[in-house]
């Protein structure tokens, strides 16, 4: 199973989120684009200012979902499976 079991040693919320944040805004091609329409000094900020943000949204996300949500997110999960 790729997810522990609620209470299991050495889970953590926040990865799956940092994941999905960082695949979602730091595509290569969307960063070329950036760098050749709007400027690599743009392109650049953007990437700089983003990569802490995602972070900080997980580490928010993971603070606010209680405990009887993150059973249920790991209940859907062991239905897909």
């Amino acid at each position: 199973m790729m997810w522990g079991e609620p209470g299991s040693y050495g889970r953590d919320n926040k990865r799956p989120l940092i994941f999905i944040g960082a695949w979602s805004t730091t595509k290569i091609p969307m960063l070329l684009f950036e760098a050749s329409s709007m400027g690599w000094k743009f392109m650049l900020a953007r990437f700089i200012i983003n990569i802490p943000g995602i972070i900080l949204i997980a580490y928010i996300i993971d603070k606010m979902i209680t405990s009887q949500e993150e059973e249920l997110i790991y209940a859907s999960a062991k239905m897909i499976d």
